[in-house]
């Protein structure tokens, strides 16, 4: 959130300011909680549950109960909220609620397990990523869906070769498709314009709403990570290597931050250092937007400056 921060565990859902205090804290009473965010509200839901509601600093906005189990959902900045669960009869069901809770469109995928979607146009549609296989081989289907017309596909695309774990929509309305092996960009129609093949493992990626991909590479047992930023056309606009650890890593669209084994590091996109917080191996997750980050250990949770 813009002038505030979200925080979930296994038994609260807490809101802070920006000066780290506390505006709203509330037990969720949900045995697997999962958060996520628009720039004004909050969306908790039960994984494997069947409970979810939206949250804002005033309180709660909506809660209401799915037919099936939820997987995972989003909330758009409109307030819209799709959640993504089983069902019956098919592979998933992909049900939009608006922000009353009030459920307002409903799509499902036959055969292909859903795994990704970012919103377009503000939360009035999205983009899906559904994968399978075939002859044992990932493929990967995407859908451009309009909450504003009937059940069917705007379009759909096929990712082959590739098995989807995140799916981005950037300003403009290219599509960045976050693979296991690819970066694949396609157009607001589901057309492939580029590919971006990943030169080691993929660690981490942090698509954020804005006109970057920032991805880390790497191996988990390796203190050797390279950061590369990519562009909205998918072509690399910087990249750096690490002889360090890289535990946690952010982007607000104009840093890339980086939590290593013992310190907190800031960069521009063009991956030029800039400040530097030493003394942080007690630190286990770093997050931020707008010039300012947050870190949280066991016991506490602070701001610190990014720019």
């Amino acid at each position: 959130m813009i002038t505030t921060f979200a925080l979930l565990t296994d038994r609260e859902f807490s809101l802070y300011n920006s000066k780290g205090s506390t505006v709203r804290s509330v037990s969720h009473g949900y045995f697997n909680p999962s958060m996520k965010t628009s720039s004004k509200r909050a969306l908790l839901y039960d994984i494997g549950g069947t409970k979810f509601s939206v949250e804002s600093k005033a309180g709660q906005i909506a809660s209401a109960e799915t037919e099936n189990k939820i997987l995972f959902g989003e909330i758009a900045e409109n307030g819209n909220v799709v959640l993504v669960t089983s069902d019956d009869r098919y592979q998933n069901r992909l049900t939009v609620y608006n922000q009353n809770g009030i459920e307002i469109w409903r799509w499902y995928s036959a055969q292909n397990l859903v795994v990704a979607l970012d919103f377009v146009d503000g939360g009035d549609g999205c983009v899906v990523a559904a994968v399978t296989t075939d002859a044992g081989q990932p493929r990967t289907t995407i859908y451009g869906l309009d909450f504003s017309k009937g059940d069917e596909e705007v379009f759909s695309a096929q990712g082959s070769g590739s098995l989807a774990f995140e799916v981005s929509v950037k300003s403009g309305g290219a599509i960045h498709l976050i693979a296991d092996n690819a970066l694949i960009v396609l157009s607001d129609t589901g057309e492939e314009q580029s590919r971006y093949e990943y030169p080691k493992t993929l660690l981490y990626c942090d698509s954020s709403p804005s006109k970057y991909t920032v991805l880390l590479f790497g191996e988990e047992v390796k203190s050797n990570h390279t950061v590369t930023v990519l562009d909205t056309g998918g072509k690399t606009v910087s990249s750096a290597e690490f002889n360090t650890r890289v535990r946690g890593m952010f982007s607000d669209g104009s840093h890339v931050v980086l939590l290593t084994d013992k310190q907190i590091v800031c960069y521009n996109m063009l991956m030029k250092q800039g400040k530097t917080l030493d003394d942080q191996s007690d630190i286990s997750l770093i997050a931020g937007k707008g010039g300012t980050g947050y870190r949280l250990n066991n016991s506490k949770l602070e701001k610190f400056p990014i720019s």
